[in-house]
């Protein structure tokens, strides 16, 4: 069973979100590779979930979406590496499914690991 919560849509985010997080197993984030600044906010989330669910080396993900309009990136894949260094990085397309199933795959995997993790704490 995955529950997906869309938190930036919570009209209160910051006072839900303690809420959200606390039996997250996985996190995920996403850009949008024609929008630098998408890549700024998925950072500032992840940011903000370590800190409220006081969270270290938490499974994460990022879904760069729009990975088919190659022409009007603005997001570079070297920015790209560099902010994954830490996290698994997806190159998906929304649109049309691209990357999709692989990605949540993945993070329906690690989150499993994560959740059995937890049950031996």
């Amino acid at each position: 069973n995955i529950q997906l919560f869309d938190t930036p849509s919570y009209g209160t985010f910051d006072l839900q979100s303690t809420k959200i997080y606390r039996n997250a197993h996985c996190c995920v984030l996403v850009c949008d590779r024609t929008d630098k600044d998408s890549l700024k906010v998925a950072e500032a989330a992840r940011k903000e979930f370590i800190e409220l669910g006081k969270y270290k080396n938490f499974p994460t993900v990022l879904l760069c979406n729009k990975n088919d309009l190659q022409g009007d990136n603005k997001i570079t894949d070297q920015e790209l590496n560099s902010y994954c260094k830490s996290i698994s990085l997806f190159n998906v397309t929304a649109s049309n499914g691209d990357g999709i199933a692989k990605a949540f795959e993945t993070v329906a995997r690690m989150g499993m690991k994560k959740c059995s993790e937890d049950d031996f704490e």
